[in-house]
């Protein structure tokens, strides 16, 4: 269940940086082509470039808790598997040593 609420929460992460990167672009873009101009940015520049710059930062940290999230649940079924492999293995030898008892 746990599992399931990381990875919502982290998609839900990386599709609000999407939004504010969406957003802010082309707000963004003006500032960077004014900037380049030599006219100096203004404070409404220097709001949509934090929030493009957050954007990025909640895009990139989504994505590395998915990523994360994903590697543990295939390392903690790879870990279950494992478990149950040497479990049925030792079933199997416990056999086998009860019917050379019985026999």
């Amino acid at each position: 269940m746990s599992r399931k609420v990381i990875i919502s929460l982290s998609l839900l992460t990386i599709a609000v940086g999407a939004w504010l990167i969406s957003k802010e672009h082309s707000v963004a873009s003006a500032c960077s082509t004014t900037a380049a101009t030599g006219v100096g940015l203004g404070a409404q520049c220097m709001s949509a470039v934090s929030s493009y710059f957050i954007g990025f930062a909640l895009v990139g940290g989504g994505l590395v808790i998915f990523m994360l999230a994903f590697l543990l649940m295939t390392k903690r079924d790879n870990t279950t598997y494992q478990r149950q492999k040497a479990t049925i293995s030792e079933l199997h030898r416990e056999d086998a040593e009860r019917r050379r008892n019985a026999a």
